[in-house]
C-alpha cells in the first residue's frame, strides 16, 4: 500500500487551480500553468514561493531580452543561441537561475 503525502495533495491542487484559474482568464495555453505550478512545488512553502519568484523574475527578464534580441536580429536560431549566451549568466548573477528553464520554453 502507499500513502499519499502532504507535498502530492499540494502538487495536485495547485495545479488544478492554476489550470482553472488560467482557463478563467481565457489563456491560450492553460496547461502551461499547471506544468510551471507542478515545477514550482517544492519540499517547504518558502523554498516554492522562492522557486515562483526566481521562475516570474526570469520570465520577465526573458520577455524584454526576446523583445530586444529578435526585434533586432529576427527569428533565426542563431538570435535565441546569442540570447541564452547573455540571458543564462544574467539570471545566474541576479541569482533567479532557477527560472532559466521555464522562461527559455
Amino acid at each position: 500500500m502507499f500513502k499519499i503525502g502532504y507535498r502530492t495533495l499540494k502538487t495536485a491542487l495547485g495545479t488544478a487551480l492554476a489550470i482553472y484559474l488560467a482557463q478563467l482568464l481565457h489563456l491560450q495555453n492553460f496547461a502551461s500553468a499547471g506544468i510551471i505550478t507542478i515545477l514550482c512545488i517544492q519540499i517547504t512553502q518558502k523554498r516554492s514561493l522562492q522557486a515562483s519568484w526566481a521562475r516570474f523574475a526570469a520570465c520577465l527578464l526573458a520577455i524584454v531580452f526576446s523583445y530586444v534580441f529578435f526585434g533586432l536580429i529576427g527569428y533565426y536560431p542563431f538570435a535565441i543561441g546569442i540570447l541564452l549566451v547573455l540571458f543564462i549568466p544574467t539570471t545566474v548573477v541576479l541569482r533567479i537561475n532557477e527560472g532559466i528553464v521555464t522562461s527559455s520554453v
